[in-house]
C-alpha cells in the first residue's frame, strides 16, 4: 500500500476515485471509438450498391472497340469500387491507377464519376447490371463517348479468402 499523497483522508478518497473514474472513462472511450469505426471503415460498413472488383471484357470508344494492349494508358483493365469514402480506382492497360468519387444513383441506373482532383468536370454513365453482377457502363469521358462491358471479379478467387488463414502450414505453401 502506498502512503497517503494527502493529510486529509477525504482528499486521498477523492484523488483514487478521480483515478479511477479517469482510467474507466478511457477505456469506454476507446472501445466506443473502435466499434464506430468498425461500422464505417470495418467489415459491418454498408457497401455501395456497385461494389466488387470489375474487370474490362470489352471497351469501345468512339464506336471502335480498342484492343487489350499492354501499353495503352487510356483504355481501363480494372474497374473497382470501393466501400470507404465511397471512391473508386480505375486501372489502366499499362498498370497504371487513378482514384476517382462515385456516385450511383439506383433508381436512374446513372453512376457519376470524377476525378478526387477535379470536383468540376464530371462523367455521367448509365450502367445496366446483370444478374450475375456483370456491368455495362454507356456515357461520355471528355469528348469521347465510351461503352464499356466489366465482368465482376468473385472475392472467393482470393487465396486468403477461399484457402483461409493458417498460422502454422503442414507443408510449404509457395505460389
Amino acid at each position: 500500500m502506498e502512503p497517503p499523497r494527502f493529510n486529509s483522508r477525504w482528499k486521498n478518497i477523492a484523488l483514487r476515485s478521480f483515478k479511477y473514474i479517469f482510467a474507466a472513462y478511457g477505456v469506454f472511450h476507446y472501445l466506443n471509438l473502435g466499434v464506430g469505426y468498425g461500422k464505417v471503415y470495418g467489415d459491418n460498413a454498408e457497401k455501395p450498391p456497385l461494389y466488387g472488383i470489375y474487370n474490362t471484357e470489352t471497351f469501345i470508344r468512339n464506336n471502335d472497340t480498342v484492343a487489350p494492349l499492354a501499353t495503352d494508358s487510356i483504355r481501363w483493365h480494372k474497374f473497382i469500387v470501393n466501400s470507404r469514402f465511397r471512391s473508386s480506382q480505375i486501372i489502366f492497360m499499362n498498370d497504371s491507377a487513378k482514384k476517382y468519387n462515385v456516385a450511383t444513383d439506383t433508381l436512374k441506373h446513372i453512376i457519376t464519376i470524377n476525378s478526387t482532383k477535379d470536383t468540376v468536370n464530371k462523367y455521367l454513365f448509365s450502367y445496366t447490371q446483370a444478374k450475375n453482377g456483370d456491368l455495362q457502363l454507356n456515357g461520355k469521358w471528355g469528348r469521347d463517348t465510351l461503352i464499356v462491358k466489366l465482368k465482376k471479379y468473385s472475392l472467393d478467387n482470393f487465396i486468403l479468402i477461399n484457402r483461409g488463414f493458417h498460422w502454422v502450414n503442414e507443408t510449404p505453401f509457395v505460389r
